[in-house]
């Protein structure tokens, strides 16, 4: 009977666990004397402070701007003073170019073309009075005299002819000397002399050869210079007789006209590309290298792509959200973001991109799901570089310099919230309402004053209240 009724009264005072509470807290207080309560409890004043619910994540830096270069013309590159991954500043040199000899046959072909110009237009004021006097015998003599240097040329090359059919007997006849020769030192009847001597007038009479046909060709190609000459000659001639006629007159007019405009149009383009001709490639921007895509002595051509410089003045930050924690994010939303290696900065930005669609992303335990968004960051500086890995806090929700304690001191009961006080070494339990609840600390609107001492490690108290009940009751 008697542990029947012991085990009654633990029932009734699990039943009544509020009033055993303070009665185990009596007890305990009873039994241990010697000790404060002070020295049992950890405590915290009511504060102001920020309390705040957040998603945390993980994600890197990334510039948000990547500039490509590339090549408005083809050159050859000197030398490249970066590499991928190096910083640069705007206007450092990043590539130098050898020019000097495009540069010199640009400025060669610039002084023709203002040349060629220059008698077309010449050549337009000619135009519209027929070529007459000594004009018009001018013109007639370079036809007479290109004939001539063609008829010369001409001769000359029939004399090289005759003098190569000479040159070929002589070459047939070395070479039966020498084959003659061959046969006869094989069979003991020359001497090794007389052997040379034919070899050698064999490979005279080819080297001869050589020689006239070298002629021969230089002369062919003097006369067919000598004939474009006499066909520009006539052209000329005939032109400047046309004058005569009126309405030729007025075809020829229009034709110098555009002939100017094929001049004007072929020196600006010489002039464009010495203007796209540069000694050296200047960093348009503050930023890293992410990629060199040509070397030293190589050729970096037209369009192609010199190098990807990133943009560092604005950065943005990429992060993977667990499907779980996605759907409280929202464009717009704060955040915090700290890495390792500045432990004393907090950089602050907000969401600006959240991606469409979950991704599935691998992991050591297996896959996930997870949905990218993106940071911009407000005050990136030079020290938060692209690559670094950073810690992020998106605040869901937040309320600054409100009055607060911490999470753990604050039970619920019967659907009401308190907290304890220790005030005098005595143990005061004080209904709060409370407001946004955040990851560390509970806002408090009202049942509190600042810095009230409120006990920390609430779970203790509970837990040794509902032992000292016990031990009261089994006592009794």
């Amino acid at each position: 009977m008697v542990i029947v009724r012991r085990i009654i009264k633990i029932l009734l005072v699990l039943a009544l666990l509020g009033g055993a509470a303070y009665g185990g807290l009596y007890w305990w207080r009873y039994t241990h004397p010697e000790i404060p309560l002070g020295e049992l409890y950890a405590t915290q004043p009511a504060a102001k402070a920020d309390v705040a619910q957040t998603v945390l994540a993980t994600g890197n830096v990334y510039a948000l701007e990547t500039v490509p270069l590339y090549m408005t013309r083809t050159q050859t590159v000197d030398a490249v003073f970066v590499k991928a991954g190096e910083t640069v500043n705007e206007g450092d040199v990043l590539v130098t170019y050898d020019t000097e000899d495009e540069r010199e046959e640009l400025e060669r072909r610039r002084n023709q073309a203002r040349i060629n110009l220059n008698n077309a237009q010449l050549g337009l004021s000619l135009i519209g009075q027929p070529a007459e006097g000594n004009e018009r015998l001018q013109y007639e003599s370079d036809v007479t005299a290109a004939e001539k240097s063609i008829f010369d040329a001409e001769s000359e090359i029939t004399g090289i002819n005759n003098r190569i059919a000479q040159q070929q007997r002589k070459i047939d006849e070395a070479k039966r000397t020498f084959d003659r020769n061959t046969e006869l030192l094989a069979a003991g009847a020359a001497t090794q002399a007389e052997f040379d001597n034919a070899e050698t007038a064999y490979k005279n009479a080819q080297e001869g050869m050589d020689d006239l046909t070298l002629q021969l060709s230089v002369k062919e190609s003097t006369l067919a210079q000598r004939r474009i000459q006499l066909d520009e000659a006539k052209l000329r001639l005939e032109n400047a007789l046309n004058k005569i006629s009126e309405e030729a007159n007025t075809l020829k007019y229009q034709q110098q006209e555009n002939m100017i405009r094929l001049c004007e149009l072929e020196l600006s383009a010489i002039e464009d590309e010495l203007s796209e001709l540069v000694a050296e490639t200047l960093s348009p921007l503050t930023g890293y290298v992410e990629a060199v895509y040509v070397q030293d002595g190589g050729t970096a051509a037209k369009g192609g792509m010199l190098m990807e410089l990133a943009d560092l003045s604005q950065t943005v930050v990429k992060a993977d959200i667990t499907e779980y924690d996605a759907p409280q994010l929202k464009i717009g939303l704060p955040a915090a973001l700290t890495t390792s290696g500045l432990p004393d900065r907090v950089y602050n930005g907000n969401i600006t991109k959240i991606s469409a669609g979950a991704v599935e992303k691998e992991k050591s335990s297996g896959t996930e799901q997870v949905v990218p968004v993106e940071i911009t960051l407000q005050d990136a500086d030079d020290a938060l570089k692209a690559g670094y890995t950073v810690d992020i806090a998106f605040f869901i929700s937040k309320k600054d310099n409100v009055l607060s304690v911490p999470n753990q001191s604050v039970a619920s009961e019967d659907g009401k919230n308190y907290v304890y006080l220790l005030e005098s070494d005595i143990m005061i339990k004080k209904e709060v309402t409370v407001g946004l609840r955040g990851d560390r600390r509970a806002e408090i609107l009202s049942g509190l004053d600042e810095n009230a001492p409120v006990v920390v490690n609430q779970a203790e108290i509970l837990a040794e209240h509902k032992a000292a009940a016990l031990l009261m009751v089994a006592a009794s």
